[in-house]
């Protein structure tokens, strides 16, 4: 750690993933080991990007190939992200539509289950693990 605060750039990567969300990004998490990125978006989308298989940001299609998918469900901006504390491809969006969506990412990123909230925006979500 106090090799990132004395040189940051030697230790940081830096990626541009563009073309796929048509609004703000609000949220970013990445998860597996930095394996995944996981993108909430105004444009009420949930973006899998894929971070193991970017190399060279002047390669053609270099954003395309990272894309996996959009998860779309929202009917409002999607504000937080958190993933399965236990390490299982699972995460939930929360949004100002006042819903939490669980999602698959296993497969074909199914949504597996919406969760309301009363009348108020999700604006902040932390997944536990239970002992």
């Amino acid at each position: 750690m106090d090799k990132f605060w004395r040189d940051p750039d030697s230790s940081l990567d830096f990626y541009e993933l563009k073309d796929q969300h048509f609004a703000t990004v609000d949220a970013v998490h990445v998860i597996k080991s930095g394996d995944l990125c996981i993108s909430g978006s105004r444009d009420r989308s949930v973006g899998v990007w894929s971070l193991n298989v970017l190399a060279d940001p002047s390669e053609a299609g270099y954003t395309k190939k990272s894309f996996r998918q959009s998860l779309d469900g929202h009917k409002g901006w999607v504000w937080c992200l958190s993933s399965d504390p236990t390490g299982a491809p699972r995460v939930c969006s929360g949004s100002w539509d006042s819903k939490i969506k669980l999602w698959d990412l296993q497969g074909q990123n199914v949504e597996m289950t919406t969760i309301s909230v009363h009348r108020a925006a999700v604006l902040c979500l932390a997944w536990n693990k239970r002992y």
